[in-house]
């Protein structure tokens, strides 16, 4: 890389960096700035203030630790003091870390752009995160990489970033302070709901982030994609497109790796600023300054709000549809002298689980047909498949791996051919036909081919069942109708 620059001033000093420079004493100037802003009308600093003084919201410092030099590392809390609507102990946390790696000064404007907007008392997505959450930021974790100049490493001459797994408190106290600060508040059962930790990035363009990995089939494979989706609608700046969300081996001692799989912090970013620039919407190169960076952290508040109304959407709907599955249980069941019949099945659909499902098979005006094959080996021997005809039934059904309904109404189920239910004579093949009107009747049953459905299609003996009360209906991947004698 060549460039050439022409001294303007005689014997004067110029200093050239990667990055816009954001020191160590600009962050604390910054802290005093939103602490002055805060100051209540009588006088007293947010943070001090009487119970009997509630204010908008509130920003408290304090100091994560001293760092190995010497140097404090502040901590700043901000949230809403009122907990009229939101109690402080439900509230998840939130935590913003920069500044790992001193030489990403990328990462302190980023940083500082989203301390002054989710502290701006007049915007009302920042006042809603902060009835909803509770903000931990540690602008300048690694200040004394900072102060001398470093581009990667601490005062030990260590990366900090690798040594999440076993750090030493003699050597790296930062990292050791924050561990503590997240056992902290898991120890309390609290929620850290995302982890944020502020980087810059030599090579690539625009902004992205390195998220924590999950296999496909776990539901965090999709939840942790929502929130870099959410900020590249946001901004231009941001590219979802550039986003990762693996852990390599190298990367097995960092903070991403080891807060999302030792502590269960699914949303885990590492967000990643280029240096140079990114690609607005008209495919043009527009090159980074420090207001860029500030719109970016200003733009990761405004993500947040959205992601955490998508939420409140979520647990609308859940609620909603727990009350329905009660008032469901109620209906079907409560006009019944045993009350107790209410429990057993709130019990058995897992109310507020989120995966049970529920569905009426049956009803009163249509009669259904049902079919029976007796899978358990030690009773094959009797009489062949049976056909029923199931009139005014109205079981509620769970579709699950192994779940068992029994309805006491066994009158309700009448012998089509032979001598009748549990008579002992043979009973013509379930058809295929009917298999497929009965899936297509429960769209929760799988949808499978005859021959699955009926155990191959071959005729299988089965024991005489008699029915002094009680059928038990049990669905797991294939609907099967068992009638079992009581």
């Amino acid at each position: 890389m060549t460039f050439e620059y022409e001294f303007e001033y005689d014997d004067d000093v110029v200093s050239f960096a990667l990055c816009v420079p954001y020191t160590y004493t600009r962050l604390l100037q910054t802290i005093q700035g939103l602490i002055d802003i805060q100051k209540a009308n009588d006088g007293k600093i947010l943070g001090f203030l009487s119970h009997n003084q509630p204010l908008d919201f509130y920003v408290t410092t304090s100091k994560l630790c001293v760092s190995l030099g010497g140097v404090t590392i502040p901590l700043l809390t901000v949230t809403d003091p009122d907990e009229s609507e939101f109690p402080m102990k439900k509230r998840p946390y939130i935590i913003m870390v920069g500044r790992v790696h001193p030489g990403e000064s990328n990462a302190s404007w980023m940083i500082d752009g989203f301390m002054k907007e989710i502290c701006e008392k007049e915007n009302p997505e920042a006042q809603y995160l902060r009835k909803r959450y509770i903000f931990k930021i540690i602008p300048m974790l690694n200040p004394d990489g900072v102060i001398l100049g470093n581009h990667r490493t601490g005062f030990c001459g260590n990366d900090l970033n690798r040594k999440f797994v076993h750090p030493k408190e003699v050597l790296h106290p930062s990292i050791v302070g924050m561990k503590e600060l997240v056992r902290e508040i898991i120890g309390n059962n609290k929620e850290v709901f995302a982890y944020i930790d502020f980087h810059g990035h030599s090579l690539k363009k625009n902004v992205f982030t390195y998220g924590a990995e999950f296999p496909v089939y776990d539901p965090n494979y999709y939840r942790v994609k929502i929130l870099p989706k959410l900020l590249s609608k946001r901004t231009s700046m941001f590219r979802f497109q550039s986003c990762t969300f693996t852990i390599s081996k190298p990367k097995l001692t960092t903070a991403r790796a080891v807060f999302s799989t030792q502590y269960g912090i699914s949303h885990f970013y590492t967000l990643e600023a280029s240096y140079s620039g990114y690609m607005n919407n008209k495919r043009e190169m527009v090159a980074y300054d420090s207001k860029g960076f500030q719109e970016m952290g200003i733009a990761i508040v405004g993500s947040l709000w959205d992601y955490r109304k998508i939420i409140d959407e979520e647990e609308k709907m859940a609620a909603s549809l727990k009350m329905k599955r009660e008032d469901m249980i109620k209906m079907q069941y409560g006009n019944r002298e045993n009350e107790q019949m209410i429990d057993k099945m709130s019990q058995k659909l897992k109310l507020g689980g989120g995966s049970s499902m529920n569905k009426s098979l049956m009803d009163n005006s249509t009669p259904k047909y049902g079919y029976g094959q007796e899978g358990d080996k030690k009773k094959s021997s009797g009489s062949a498949n049976k056909k029923f005809r199931i009139r005014k039934a109205k079981p509620i059904i769970e579709l699950d791996t192994n779940p068992t309904l029994t309805i006491d109404n066994a009158s309700d189920f009448v012998g089509i051919k032979g001598k009748g239910i549990g008579s002992g004579s043979d009973s013509r093949i379930i058809s295929s036909k009917f298999s497929k009107s009965f899936r297509e009747d429960s769209s929760m049953v799988s949808r499978s081919d005859s021959q699955s459905f009926l155990g191959g299609g071959k005729e299988s003996k089965t024991s005489r069942h008699d029915i002094d009360g009680g059928i038990n209906i049990k669905l797991g991947f294939f609907s099967l109708i068992d009638v079992r004698g009581l």
